[in-house]
């Protein structure tokens, strides 16, 4: 249920927040669209205006709403009125659509043209859909990669043929004859600049007179045949021509412009006769586009974008409204947090400890719960017994087979909330007792091994200590050992019985009479000249001592002292040598 109500406000919200972001996409462009506009009423209405034309326009057509407005502002930008503006728009997301291009760069294409070649004796509507379909012709049939070169060759040639009142359509069949010729992008529109200072120098030094056009200008196509006939009334032929004059020829047309005079007449009539009727050339095209399933797409979308628009719409002031509340609020926050800084670090460390506690739980929670959708799709024990799994499926199968179709109606619920509890329930016994260990046994037994060895920690100290104590009773314990071989065997009564006790009585009894004649001998001076003592059961030892002493009575104790110490030394060495010998 939660996560039905999770997903419900989901769906309500997310749909809201998108409509909220295509209307703020739309006034965007609106907002930066009115700084063009006149001031007063008069702005406001061609605001409003350009709104529906570019909500009304993307409904039907390919191209975005967000796009429209942005081609509605260039041309406003351009000094265009509203008018010719939105005759701009129309035309250009046409043309954009016919040729596939972008309509930015478009638009600025038409702008162009319609600034430089408008016609004053026709609308602006007029103007723009002439020159949107010459360029639609153009880009289709003389090999144009995209609008975007021809707009290159425009910004050179254009102010050039208009100083001379050279038409547009002769313009064009001129930079699309150069194209052909390898002279792409700018140097095109650079040989054009330069072939027509040309004509105008060679009509002037030769007295050729320039062809006029209907308007008056001058005809470039006709005028530059004229040239080029008179070069071959001279010589027979352009390839003819005396080097020499062929050096006069490019200083005077340059370098790109000489090409001019050696492209083929004939050509250029034919590309001059393509343009001569392309009326509706933009709508055909746009028309053939849109039937791609790409472009219904594109229109199916602008349709729910300008829904999404006008919900959003509809909701912005509320949103705005609660966003400066929301801005007012989260203000007096940072301003309070700024006043109590060591508050402020208890907050964030509490929640930063808040937060690595839910992703350690909520990490745990997805585990478990996902062993236990694992276990609904592969039975119990599945994790570890594939095989055991497959049964347990096949058998659970089988009776709930069984409970549908044989036992009454009433008891099934029944049966079925029981076999639920008992899987369930089962499943919890599992891994209490060995499912984690099992799975972690299968995923990562070098993980799991410490966690292993400490669980059975105790039974594995109780078998250790087993097994010494078994192995303890068949050494120590008491005497005679309890388990066996040595069972029968008195250990401490064995030992006593191999120990000797003559020699070592002895040698105790030696060692004390040594410290005992000794002991007199230090003591005092007055230690008798001779002494003999008797070993019971033994020999008997008898010392004599001659003292010789030269001095007064003062050194005689002292002398007496060392002596007495030389000799204890002496009878202790002879007694541990006898010692020796006798073991």
């Amino acid at each position: 249920m939660g996560a039905a109500m999770a997903g419900a406000g989901t769906a309500i919200a997310y749909p809201l927040m998108k409509s909220v972001e295509a209307a703020s996409e739309v006034q965007d462009q609106l907002h930066r669209l009115v700084n063009t506009l006149p001031a007063g009423a008069e702005g406001l209405r061609d605001l409003a205006q350009a709104q529906k034309a570019a909500a009304d326009y993307s409904m039907r057509h390919a191209q975005s709403e967000t796009d429209l407005l942005k081609a509605l502002y260039l041309g406003t930008s351009a000094g265009l009125s509203m008018q010719a503006s939105l005759a701009g728009m129309r035309d250009a997301a046409a043309l954009a659509t016919g040729v596939n291009g972008d309509l930015e760069t478009v638009q600025r294409t038409l702008n162009l043209a319609y600034i430089n070649f408008r016609d004053p004796s026709k609308t602006a509507a007029q103007n723009m859909q002439f020159l949107s379909d010459v360029m639609a012709k153009a880009a289709a049939a003389f090999d144009y990669k995209d609008v975007e070169e021809l707009r290159s060759q425009l910004e050179l040639a254009a102010p050039t043929a208009l100083a001379t009142g050279t038409s547009f359509k002769e313009m064009i069949v001129a930079l699309a004859d150069f194209t052909r010729h390898g002279l792409t992008g700018t140097m095109a529109g650079e040989a054009f600049e330069e072939s027509l200072h040309g004509v105008l120098t060679m009509s002037q030094k030769l007295g050729i007179q320039t062809v006029r056009n209907a308007s008056g200008g001058l005809d470039y196509v006709r005028s530059l045949e004229q040239i080029r006939n008179h070069f071959i009334g001279l010589y027979g032929s352009m390839n003819a021509i005396p080097v020499d004059v062929l050096k006069e020829l490019q200083k005077t047309f340059g370098i790109r412009g000489i090409r001019a005079l050696l492209l083929d007449p004939a050509e250029m009539a034919t590309m001059r006769a393509q343009l001569m009727d392309v009326s509706g050339a933009t709508q055909q095209f746009q028309r053939q586009m849109e039937t791609a399933p790409s472009k219904q797409w594109a229109i199916l979308l602008n349709n729910l974008t300008a829904l999404e628009v006008v919900i959003g719409n509809a909701l912005t002031p509320s949103l705005v409204s609660f966003g400066h509340a929301l801005a007012d609020a989260i203000g007096g926050v940072t301003r309070f947090a700024a006043a109590h800084p060591m508050f402020t670090k208890f907050l964030a460390v509490t929640a930063a400890i808040a937060a690595a506690l839910f992703i350690v739980v909520g990490a745990i929670i997805a585990f478990v719960g996902g062993l236990t959708a694992a276990a609904s799709f592969i039975g119990i024990g599945g994790a570890t017994l594939a095989i055991i799994g497959a049964i347990g499926i096949a058998v659970a199968l089988a009776g709930a087979a069984v409970v549908t179709f044989w036992r009454p109606l009433s008891g099934f619920f029944s049966s079925l909330w029981n076999g639920i509890k008992g899987v369930f329930t089962s499943f919890a016994n599992f891994v209490k007792n060995w499912g984690l260990t099992i799975l972690g046994f299968a995923v990562a037994p070098w993980a799991m091994l410490p966690i292993e060895i400490y669980r059975h920690l105790g039974e594995i100290k109780h078998a250790a200590e087993s097994v010494a104590h078994a192995i303890a009773r068949f050494f120590v314990g008491h005497s005679p050992i309890p388990e066996g071989p040595l069972h029968r065997l008195d250990l401490s009564r064995e030992f006593a019985r191999t120990l000797t006790p003559a020699p070592i009585i002895g040698a105790v009894r030696r060692v004390a009479i040594a410290a005992a004649i000794a002991a007199p001998m230090v003591a005092g001076a007055a230690a008798p000249a001779s002494a003999a003592y008797r070993e019971p059961g033994a020999r008997h030892i008898a010392v004599t001592i001659h003292y010789h002493v030269n001095g007064g009575a003062s050194d005689m104790s002292a002398e007496i002292e060392k002596h007495g110490r030389i000799l204890a030394r002496t009878i202790r060495r002879e007694l541990e040598r006898e010692a020796r010998t006798d073991f």
